[in-house]
C-alpha cells in the first residue's frame, strides 16, 4: 500500500471497516511517519466522536422547537408559487416601446436624407484666393443653372449698369441673367454683390491662360480678411463670420474672378 491508498482509506482503517487491508495498511503506517501521524489523529477523533455521541443519545429536541419547524415548513409548502411572467411583462412591453421609436427614427432619418439627396448637394465651400495685381474690377454675366432653365418658360435678359468708378467697387442688386443652359446659376433677387475682381492674374506679364468661352459660377464662402486683399471695407465686429462669394471658374477649371454678395 502507497501513501495515496492509505489516505483515502484512513478513515474506514480507524473505524476498522476494512479487515482485509488492515495488516497492509498497519504495515504502511511502520514505514512512513506522516501515514502513522495521520492514523493516529484519525483514531483520537473517531473516539471523540464515540463519546459525544453516547452522552448525546438521550437529549432530544423541545416540543416548542419541534411545533416552531413544522409551522415553518407547512407554511413554506402553502405559500402560492410566484409567477414570473408577470415580473418580466412590463419590461418586454418597455423594450418593445424603445425598439419601435428606434425604428421610428431611422425611417424619419432615411426619409430626411433622400429628399435632401433629390434636392441637391450644397456646393458651399471655404476658399481663399488673391487678387492679380493691378486689378481694378470687372463686370461679369452671371450664369444660370439646368434647375433654373427647368422652372423658367420665357428667359430674361440682364441690364448693364453704368461703368464703375475706378478704385470703388460698386454694389448693385443682381439681375436676373440671360439663360443659358451650360452654365450654373447662385443669383438671388434680395441679394447685393459687388462688380467681379479678376484673380490668378498672368504671371510676368505673361497669360498663358486658354482664353474664357464659357465658365461656371460657384457660391463659396470666404473669411473676411479675403475683403481687404480686393480693397473692400472689413467689419471687425463680424471677422469671424465668413462672406459668401461668387467664384467664376473656366472650362480650363481654373478661377478667373470674384464677387462678393451680401
Amino acid at each position: 500500500m502507497n501513501c495515496r491508498e492509505f489516505e483515502t482509506k484512513v478513515r474506514e482503517i480507524a473505524l476498522g471497516m476494512t479487515a482485509g487491508s488492515f495488516d497492509a495498511a498497519l504495515d504502511h503506517s511502520q514505514s512512513c511517519e506522516r501515514c502513522a501521524s495521520m492514523l493516529r489523529d484519525q483514531r483520537t477523533l473517531t473516539a471523540g466522536l464515540r463519546m459525544l455521541a453516547a452522552s448525546d443519545a438521550g437529549r432530544e429536541a423541545s416540543p416548542a422547537a419541534e411545533l416552531a419547524m413544522l409551522r415553518a415548513f407547512r407554511a413554506l409548502r402553502t405559500s402560492p408559487p410566484v409567477d414570473r411572467r408577470r415580473e418580466w411583462a412590463p419590461w418586454t412591453w418597455a423594450a418593445a416601446a424603445v425598439l419601435l421609436l428606434a425604428f421610428g427614427v431611422i425611417a424619419y432619418r432615411s426619409i430626411r436624407w433622400e429628399s435632401q439627396k433629390v434636392v441637391g448637394p450644397d456646393k458651399t465651400a471655404i476658399l481663399t484666393v488673391s487678387p492679380s495685381p493691378g486689378s481694378k474690377g470687372m463686370i461679369a454675366q452671371e450664369q444660370p443653372s439646368k434647375e433654373y432653365l427647368s422652372s423658367r418658360k420665357k428667359p430674361v435678359a440682364t441690364t448693364r449698369p453704368s461703368p464703375p468708378i475706378e478704385g470703388m467697387p460698386i454694389i448693385r442688386p443682381i439681375i436676373r441673367p440671360m439663360i443659358r443652359e451650360e452654365m450654373t446659376l447662385y443669383a438671388y433677387e434680395t441679394e447685393d454683390a459687388t462688380d467681379f475682381f479678376p484673380v490668378n492674374g498672368p504671371v510676368n506679364g505673361d497669360d498663358v491662360r486658354a482664353p474664357m468661352e464659357s465658365g461656371q459660377l460657384i457660391r463659396v464662402q470666404m473669411p473676411q480678411t479675403a475683403l481687404a486683399k480686393f480693397g473692400l471695407p472689413v467689419n471687425l465686429e463680424r471677422g469671424d463670420i465668413p462672406v459668401k462669394a461668387d467664384l467664376l471658374v473656366g472650362e480650363d477649371g481654373l478661377a478667373r474672378a470674384i464677387r462678393f454678395v451680401r
